[in-house]
């Protein structure tokens, strides 16, 4: 990243660096174990590919929509995506599957090809699939300050020291780990205590703090906010996993291997599927089920005369809050 002024660096400094905090309150409810759909799917996707390409020509409509599932759940191979049908189906699939799936196969490849937009959906994504990598791997306050936040840090010439020595008084957890933060120290015994009242900057970052005030929030303001949106996530993944938050649980539930993670929102988003395969299908008798799937996802219009009911709906809902503008696709249909 390059910076033509000081009040730039200092800006991208406070959005990228210290203080990103990232806390998404999912609102599906959590019920039920894996779907059958879930295991058709898993098990459609092991195949031989010969096997798998004849599924697609003799069964129903509902194998693709199992496919993309399965594949952005994470309980697939990712290559499943690379079939025409399954991916434009994919394509179409929402926020919280996609960042299950992610955390599941703690990679990022999901959030980047399906949230394409880096500092929208995609940020976010990848910054909790990133946080959840530390809740079950480093250890002690790592998830204060994940390998998204470091790499944001790092890019500022003037830091790379102080983001350094961060990452490891977090992942240490020990107070006198940081003396050698260079300003951040109050500040990263904050994080380690998960105390807002130490959120103080100190040397030169009093004058980022100055300046950052001046033209958005403050890095005290962000710290606080950082350890309100993340400081429930030191109960543990098996703690969260049982009574975490709504997305938050099922995350935990992906970082943990359990076969029940993502399954309220896997559900969620075959039954789209298969309505809007459905819909479109609806239209005119195909000549085999592949052809209808191809047919879905050209286009999801409606077909004459079978009108949808009004909606408005908002994905993902709520907005995670990341550093970044958050970001949520509005759709609506006035059923006319």
């Amino acid at each position: 990243m390059k910076t033509n002024d000081a009040g730039t660096s200092v800006l991208t400094f406070l959005l990228t660096c210290l203080l990103t905090g990232s806390a998404c309150l999912g609102a599906s409810p959590l019920q039920g174990t894996a779907s059958a759909a879930d295991s058709t799917a898993a098990a459609l996707a092991e195949s031989p590919k010969s096997a798998r390409e004849a599924a697609v020509d003799t069964a129903e409509p509902r194998s693709a929509c199992e496919r993309y599932v399965a594949a952005v759940s994470g309980r697939a191979k990712l290559a499943l995506l690379d079939d025409r049908e399954v991916g434009a189906l994919a394509a179409q699939a929402p926020p919280d599957l996609v960042m299950c799936g992610a955390v599941r196969s703690d990679s990022d490849a999901l959030c980047e090809r399906l949230l394409p937009v880096e500092h929208g959906p995609s940020g976010a994504c990848q910054h909790m699939r990133s946080i959840f990598h530390e809740l079950r791997s480093a250890g002690g306050r790592s998830f204060m300050f994940d390998d998204r936040d470091w790499e944001g840090c790092r890019v500022i010439p003037l830091f790379p020291a102080l983001c350094d020595s961060l990452r490891k008084a977090m992942r240490s957890a020990d107070p006198r780990d940081c003396a050698a933060t260079d300003g951040a120290e109050s500040i990263c015994r904050a994080y380690i205590a998960l105390d807002k009242s130490l959120c103080h900057a100190e040397g030169k970052l009093k004058l980022v703090e100055f300046l950052a005030k001046l033209v958005s929030t403050g890095i005290e303001e962000s710290c606080r906010r950082t350890i309100e949106n993340r400081a429930f996530l030191a109960q543990g993944l098996e703690r969260l996993a049982e009574s975490g938050p709504p997305l938050e649980r099922e995350l935990a539930r992906a970082a943990l291997g359990r076969p029940d993670a993502c399954v309220p929102f896997a559900q969620s988003a075959l039954t789209s599927c298969l309505q809007n395969v459905a819909a479109a299908s609806s239209g005119a008798a195909p000549r085999n089920a592949s052809q209808a799937v191809a047919g879905a996802t050209k286009t999801l219009l409606v077909p004459i005369r079978k009108l949808p009911r009004p909606f408005v709906r908002a994905e993902p809902n709520p907005v995670p809050a990341i550093s970044e503008r958050g970001a949520t696709l509005i759709s609506w249909n006035t059923g006319d």
